[in-house]
Formats: structure tokens, C-alpha cells, sequence
């Protein structure tokens, strides 16, 4: 027992210093008791690519990953995070996932992406993003860029830009985007 504690605190302190040696966006999951409306406001069709930018271990993805299978869809899932901890992470969880031939997992650098050669082969393309607030503008101007009609959702921080379509509550905010080209 004490060894499996010892290895908790272990890997907590090798996430936290290599979460913010790699990136300026720090390692925070979605808050449990919002994923349901998340996963709501993705919502899940056909013939769709969700992107989950700074995906960290996966929860937005993988929960999604599950809905999607139960519903018999055949949504692609790509999650992007430069922390290759969190990567490995993802990697082996979707390797038991039951959607498991949908999930992509990238370890990337969010900034230097070819997001347009990434989305080229999708119509219906949706971006789910979790990132620290000096960012989300950022991000945004680089969807922007791949001049394809895509959805946009934020979750907690708002893209000061763009005036959202929708704002749904919950413990954090999910801020609603639809760039049109």
C-alpha cells in the first residue's frame, strides 16, 4: 500500500513539472460535474471530427469516445497535447477504448499544428478547447486560418475576439463559436 501511494505522489510531481516545463498551458481537467453538458454541447452527429486542443489525460475525448459508440456513430476523436506523460497516458487508455479505431492522439506543440491539412478531409469539424485564458485567442485566430466553417467550444475561458452564440453554465462556463467562411 505504501508503495502505491509513494508512486501517486510520484507521478503528481513528474505531471506537474513536466505539464509546465512543455507548455504555458497548464494541466487542468474539465470539472467532473460539467462533462455532461460538454458532452451535450459537442453534440455528437455523424460524419463528424471532434479536436480536442491541450487534451491533457483524455476526459473530454474519451467520455465523448463512449457516447458516440453508444449511440453507433462514427465521429473521429483527435486529442493534441504536448506533454508526452499525458500522451502516453491517452495512448494507452485508448488502446482498451471500445471506439478505439476513432481516437487519434497527437503529441504536438498547439501552435505549430497544420490544423487546415488536419481538418482537410472533415465537413462537419468541431474544436473543443481548455486552455489558459492568455491563449484562447490565439488558438482561435489559428482556426480561423484553415478558412473552413467550424465550431468552436470553450470551456471556462472565453475567445475575447468572437462573441459567442451560446453560453451554457455549470460549475465553469462553455462558450459556443461559429466561424463561417
Amino acid at each position: 500500500m505504501e508503495f502505491v501511494i509513494l508512486f501517486a505522489v510520484i507521478a503528481g510531481i513528474v505531471f506537474f513539472v513536466f505539464s509546465s516545463a512543455y507548455s504555458s498551458i497548464p494541466f487542468l481537467p474539465t470539472h467532473s460535474r460539467d462533462l455532461t453538458t460538454v458532452i451535450k454541447k459537442l453534440n455528437l452527429k455523424k460524419d463528424q471530427v471532434i479536436i480536442d486542443l491541450g487534451a491533457g489525460s483524455g476526459t473530454v475525448i474519451f467520455a465523448a469516445a463512449t457516447e458516440a459508440h453508444k449511440k453507433g456513430l462514427n465521429t473521429e476523436f483527435i486529442a493534441i497535447d504536448i506533454n508526452f506523460l499525458l500522451v502516453i497516458f491517452m495512448w494507452m487508455r485508448s488502446w482498451f477504448h471500445p471506439h478505439r479505431n476513432h481516437i487519434t492522439v497527437l503529441q504536438g506543440d498547439l501552435f505549430k499544428m497544420d490544423y487546415e491539412r488536419m481538418i482537410e478531409p472533415y465537413q462537419n469539424i468541431l474544436f473543443y478547447m481548455y486552455v489558459s485564458p492568455w491563449v484562447t485567442d490565439t488558438l482561435a485566430e489559428l482556426i480561423q486560418e484553415t478558412k473552413k466553417p467550424v465550431s468552436l467550444l470553450s470551456y471556462r475561458y472565453p475567445v475575447k475576439k468572437m462573441k459567442p452564440i451560446e453560453t451554457a453554465g455549470g460549475e465553469h462556463k462553455l462558450y459556443s463559436y461559429e466561424i463561417n467562411y
